[in-house]
């Protein structure tokens, strides 16, 4: 579960009755996460959008996303799930 609250996003983990908060190009990717992705199609959506390299940008996601996977607010899919 997530809101907007101004330009950040805040997002609940019910189970573990914590929340995140991330704003500017996190809250950007949080909002792209709403429906499955792949990895790659965020990224080239954030260099277009943003003024960053693609391998900066391919990490800064990649770090992202094993940060939220390890907190238990995202899950990876492989396509046959």
């Amino acid at each position: 579960m997530s809101a907007d609250v101004g330009t950040a996003v805040v997002i609940l983990h019910v189970d573990q009755s914590s929340y995140f908060d991330t704003e500017g190009v996190g809250a950007d990717l949080w909002r792209r996460l709403e429906l499955p992705v792949r990895v790659q199609t965020l990224v080239d959506d954030l260099v277009t959008t943003y003024a960053v390299s693609a391998d900066n940008c391919q990490r800064d996601v990649l770090s992202f996303l094993e940060q939220a996977l390890s907190e238990g607010i995202i899950r990876v899919s492989t396509g046959t799930d």
